[in-house]
């Protein structure tokens, strides 16, 4: 785990376009947007989580950094949605990973991007949540990925979906789930394992071995799907309802 740069933020600097750009007021580093005729008092979920930076609310997304193995933030480092501008809390970030044989020549790298959309009602929350799936899947580029896998994200949502697969020699992971006021949204972007790039690019070369031992990477791209959608995301929800629980406890 990359620890010594992982702290670092440009809170509220706009999102490179390598980072999953996304719509102002949906998703991302936008602004929340004026919630034209919601009631006068928003409900308390949304003040706390509209209360905090996203990387803080998010823990600078330290549990993706572990699993994948991150060995360096690329860049100024995390970047995080600004409470102050009330913008829609995210931690985004691009990262280097291991390396076969170390050599920078053949270093793996991703991109994530975490986020939760927060609305006055649930009705509010479940049409963002809708708008982004459509964006996603039915929009004027709608994404085409290779060997695609869709389903539901375990835990206690409302509702879910996610879908993955290849795209551009990269594994992509989408997912979203909706409860109560507010919506996760997961992006990963990972490049292909480089040891088992190279042995699929020449297995001749390598007589005894095999692409399972060459692998530079501490998990595989099914490994990495299982973990995001019954692991991390179950997860996020539950450190979100326990923010919940102890601003409550706090205010008495």
């Amino acid at each position: 785990m990359w620890r010594e740069t992982r702290v670092k933020r440009t809170i509220g600097a706009v999102v490179a376009a390598a980072v999953m750009a996304v719509s102002a007021g949906c998703d991302g580093l936008g602004p929340l947007g004026s919630d034209a005729g919601a009631p006068e008092e928003a409900p308390k979920t949304h003040i706390v989580l509209m209360s905090r930076d996203g990387c803080e609310l998010l823990e600078d997304i330290t549990p993706v950094q572990e699993y994948l193995g991150v060995t360096a933030i690329r860049g100024d480092g995390l970047m995080s949605s600004d409470y102050a501008a009330q913008e829609t809390p995210s931690c985004q970030g691009m990262f280097d990973l291991a390396a076969w044989n170390d050599s920078d020549r053949h270093r793996g790298d991703a991109t994530v991007s975490v986020s939760v959309t927060t609305r006055y009602t649930a009705e509010e929350v479940a049409g963002e949540y809708r708008s982004m799936i459509d964006q996603l899947t039915q929009g004027p580029s709608p994404i085409e990925l290779e060997g695609a896998q869709e389903g539901e994200v375990a835990g206690e949502w409302d509702e879910s979906y996610f879908i993955a697969g290849e795209l551009s020699d990269s594994y992509h992971v989408y997912l979203f789930a909706r409860y109560d006021h507010w919506v996760l949204r997961v992006n990963l972007d990972v490049s292909p394992d480089p040891g088992v790039a190279e042995y699929e690019r020449d297995p001749e070369r390598y007589p005894d071995s095999s692409a399972e031992q060459m692998a530079a990477y501490p998990f595989t791209m099914p490994e990495l799907l299982e973990w995001a959608t019954t692991e991390y995301a179950p997860q996020t929800q539950q450190s979100i309802l326990d923010l919940f629980a102890m601003s409550e406890k706090a205010s008495g």
